[in-house]
């Protein structure tokens, strides 16, 4: 797919621009909410136009790549407010609903990106016209441990914000 502009759409939060890349239009780190420590995610909207054509931030986890500071026993990567998507569509008019593929990486719920190379919908589409739609979800204890009897009925239900 070419353009030969930037395509912008309207989203129930907001307007959106993004890219071509290669045959598909690319909307990267669309943010679906926001996550406040241990809480559920509340709903995020805007009114300009959102320039989506970079990858959101992966959400805090291990650094694997072992890449810390002296004296760190671990160093961590990623950030908070993590809750982004990826969309990539064949065709922002087509004439027929095309089919969706979700992409939710794996990690054991402890590690992951919905910005790893191998997960980018345009590489998903081959022949066929497709919308892949990828999404970062909290992970390790930010996304799945229990705090609710600990601190109460707003945190309850903290054990699941990973999958929310």
């Amino acid at each position: 797919m070419s353009h030969s502009t930037e395509p912008v759409v309207i989203t129930s939060s907001g307007p959106v621009m993004g890219k071509g890349e290669g045959r598909a239009a690319a909307f990267l780190g669309i943010p679906f909410g926001r996550a406040g420590r241990f809480l559920p995610p509340e709903p995020v909207s805007w009114t300009q136009v959102r320039e989506c054509f970079s990858f959101g931030p992966p959400p805090p986890q291990p650094n694997y790549r072992n890449k810390k500071q002296p004296g760190q026993v671990f160093s961590l990567v990623g950030d908070e407010d993590c809750l982004n998507l990826n969309v990539w569509t064949a065709d922002l008019n087509p004439s027929e609903p095309l089919p969706v593929v979700v992409l939710v990486y794996g990690g054991a719920f402890q590690a992951g990106s919905n910005a790893f190379p191998d997960f980018r919908g345009d590489r998903f589409m081959g022949r066929e016209e497709m919308v892949v739609v990828s999404v970062n979800y909290r992970v390790g204890v930010l996304g799945f441990l229990e705090l609710g009897h600990v601190y109460g009925e707003a945190y309850s239900g903290s054990g699941n914000n990973g999958i929310r």
